[in-house]
């Protein structure tokens, strides 16, 4: 700590405020002729009013008798700052020579004490200062308010509830603004049929601060009041996007409109709140402003695309005259999510001019949750091109897409080709072998075709197994098998293996002993009937019918007989 000497000649104004910050008043006597009412060079405030922000009683009573009516560059003085801060013992000394003061916008020492609270400060200023006003007519009372100092309000509402400001305010206007339940009804009896010069009452305050409390408290008394701008509290509610005053004041002021002719609906379009126009366009759909627009054309014209089109949703969808783009195609193409499930299944399958429908541009865009929303209703509408969303996805290479709408492998185009011929170009390829998988696995006569597939390659193994005996047969069949495997293949890795096992399990319970080649009936036409159990294949297809119940080859009884389908 710095030792100043009993007597000290200061030389600056800086040295002079740190003395006096400092509380060294051996040394503020001997210099305060020098430099009594120095100001700062920002500010202009002055030792004094240094010494009321710490609240030194000592200094401010050496500095009183030479800066007792000194202020800053805004008009403040050092009752101010003391009532600002609550120094309640600092105010009592100050107040017998600045009680009364008011700053450059007119505010007083009260008025400070009533936005920060200070109820004992309040108390003390009161009787001197109340019913003083600011350059625009508020009083300390509606000061407290508006700050939500709901103590210093109470003690001030005795004295100056009822006063208004230049533009008509009062202090109960000040807490529904403000929404401030308490005040707001301690106020009510004596101020709460007040408006402003606008016309604007305590319930339009109240909706457009979002205070339900107060909007309830009111409702009865002020509700279906019109400004002089014709707006109610429900258009204030929704232009400010307070969706549950709106809940709270639909039934009672819903279709009013402006002196401009709009609605509450038109307010909430227009400050982009779509809760709330969801809310109140069904029940104002049908009313237009005076310049005839209704709110889905100002809503095109005036508020943010995505509003237009959720208004556009709500009232069915529309369709543009020019290019036949319906809204549906038009918030699929942004990927408006919300809006395509309201619009659907009413403006689904409607095409544009260039053939497209609301899915098509859903799988260019490569938007799989839009895809899946228009897929029930759309997965199968063809565009100009004659192609289905499929086998968009497919000539897009979008495999999360395709996973999607892999039902629909079976679909043809327009010409008769399915999905899997635009793999022409890579055969083997990952989307190719995802659709001959899936194509193979859903088709319904799979079963059959597999089934004669295998009882004519069994038959073909035991022709050449008849005519070549060597190890070159054997490496033959089994490249064979290799095929069929890549044949079946699919993206699990089982169904291929699995095939492949069935396939040979197959074969070997058809190990047919053949008489020869021709039918041993009429020894003219092929023998492709197999008979069971012997498995003798020694039969055709027109002798069959004269079969006794006995192979024609062996004598054995037949127990059933089938053909083997090379082409089916």
């Amino acid at each position: 700590m710095l030792n100043f000497p009993l007597k000290m000649s200061i030389l600056d104004k800086f040295t002079w405020f740190n003395v006096c910050r400092a509380g060294l008043t051996n040394q503020i006597k001997d210099n305060i002729s020098k430099f009594k009412t120095t100001r700062d060079e920002v500010t202009g405030a002055t030792a004094l009013m240094h010494a009321c922000v710490d609240n030194n009683l000592e200094v401010v009573r050496i500095l009183l008798p030479y800066e007792d009516v000194v202020t800053d560059n805004s008009g403040k003085t050092g009752l101010m700052i003391a009532a600002e801060h609550g120094y309640l013992d600092l105010a009592k000394l100050l107040m017998v020579t600045q009680v009364g003061k008011q700053r450059e916008n007119g505010q007083t020492a009260l008025m400070h004490a009533a936005a920060y609270d200070f109820e004992e400060v309040v108390e003390l200023l009161l009787p001197r200062e109340g019913t003083m006003i600011d350059r625009n007519g508020w009083t300390a009372l509606m000061c407290a308010v508006w700050r939500g100092s709901n103590k210093a309000a109470s003690i001030l509402a005795q004295v100056e509830a009822g006063m208004t400001s230049y533009q008509g305010e009062t202090a109960f206007l000040c807490a529904c603004d403000a929404g401030n339940y308490e005040l707001a009804k301690l106020l009510l009896e004596k101020e709460g049929k007040s408006t402003l010069r606008s016309g604007e009452t305590g319930l339009h305050l109240a909706a457009r601060s979002g205070s339900k409390a107060i909007v309830e408290l009111l409702l009865e008394t002020l509700c279906r009041k019109q400004t002089q701008a014709g707006k109610t509290a429900l258009m204030y509610a929704a232009s400010a996007g307070n969706l549950e005053i709106v809940l709270l004041l639909l039934e009672r002021e819903v279709g009013y409109q402006d002196a401009e002719g709009r609605t509450a609906t038109m307010g909430a379009i227009l400050n982009g709140h779509e809760d709330c126009m969801k809310v109140l366009l069904p029940r104002e759909k049908d009313i237009v402003d005076k310049k005839g627009r209704s709110a889905l054309e100002i809503a095109q014209s005036t508020a943010p695309s995505v509003m237009s089109y959720h208004v556009a949703a709500l009232l069915g969808g529309t369709v543009d005259p020019t290019t036949g783009s319906t809204t549906l195609i038009q918030a699929t193409r942004l990927g408006l999510f919300d809006i395509i499930k309201i619009l659907i299944p009413a403006q689904t399958n409607l095409t544009d001019e260039s053939g497209m429908c609301a899915i098509h541009y859903a799988v260019a865009s490569h938007n799989l949750e839009c895809t899946k929303l228009l897929k029930p209703y759309e997965g199968k509408a063809l565009n100009a091109n004659g192609h289905h969303a499929l086998i968009m996805a497919v000539m897009e290479g979008n495999v999360s897409v395709i996973l999607e709408l892999i039902e629909h492998s079976w679909l043809p185009d327009a010409e008769g080709n399915y999905p899997i011929t635009y793999c022409a170009e890579n055969p083997m390829g990952d989307i190719y072998q995802l659709l001959f998988s899936h194509m193979i696995q859903t088709h319904p006569n799979f079963k059959v075709v597999i089934r004669s597939f295998c009882d004519a390659l069994h038959k073909g193994f035991s022709l050449l197994a008849n005519e070549y005996s060597d190890s070159e047969n054997l490496e033959f069949l089994s490249e064979l098998l290799l095929l069929i495997s890549e044949l079946f293949f699919s993206p699990e890795k089982l169904a291929a293996s699995q095939i492949t096992a069935d396939i040979t399990a197959l074969l070997d319970s058809f190990t047919v002993a053949v008489h020869e080649s021709p039918c041993c009936v009429c020894i003219d036409r092929p023998a492709f009937v197999i008979i069971r159990p012997c498995l003798h294949m020694c039969i055709c297809s027109t002798c069959v019918a004269s079969l006794r119940g006995r192979c024609p080859y062996c004598q054995s009884t037949v127990a059933e007989y089938f053909e083997i389908a090379l082409e089916e």
